[in-house]
């Protein structure tokens, strides 16, 4: 039974749930936008100076892991002030596209995800994730 003290939809025994609603919104998004994921990737590889992009995500990724046992103790809250930054992104990307321009259109994507993260996390989880998420 949920605390009525407890503030917000989700408590600490939600993780599961959440992590699963992260991941899929993140897969929605790169899926939503495949032409740009697939732009970012095809940098990576044939660029010398972008090929570390291939070790950021599995870094981040392993530091979540590490860290998940410190995470998994806040209340996941979501965050509803991620919204305008979120649409923000998506009308950058618009004007990307619009305008054939594949770095701002890699920017807003890979900014849509990290505010999508915030809003469904909250701010105290971000700010706990703040560098594998930035990274």
């Amino acid at each position: 039974m949920r605390n009525p003290m407890q503030r917000g939809p989700w408590s600490v025994q939600d993780w599961p749930f959440v992590t699963a609603l992260v991941l899929g919104v993140i897969a929605w998004v790169l899926a939503w936008y495949w032409d740009t994921a697939r732009a970012i990737v095809a940098i990576w590889m044939r660029s010398d100076t972008f090929a570390h992009g291939f070790i950021i995500v599995p870094i981040s990724a392993w530091i979540v892991w590490v860290e998940r046992h410190t995470i998994a103790t806040f209340n996941p809250r979501p965050n509803m002030l991620a919204l305008p930054l979120l649409a923000i992104a998506g009308f950058g990307w618009l004007l990307g596209q619009l305008a054939g321009a594949g770095v701002v259109q890699q920017f807003g994507l890979v900014v849509m995800i990290q505010a999508a993260v915030w809003a469904i996390l909250g701010t105290r989880v971000v700010k706990a994730l703040a560098f594998p998420l930035f990274f």
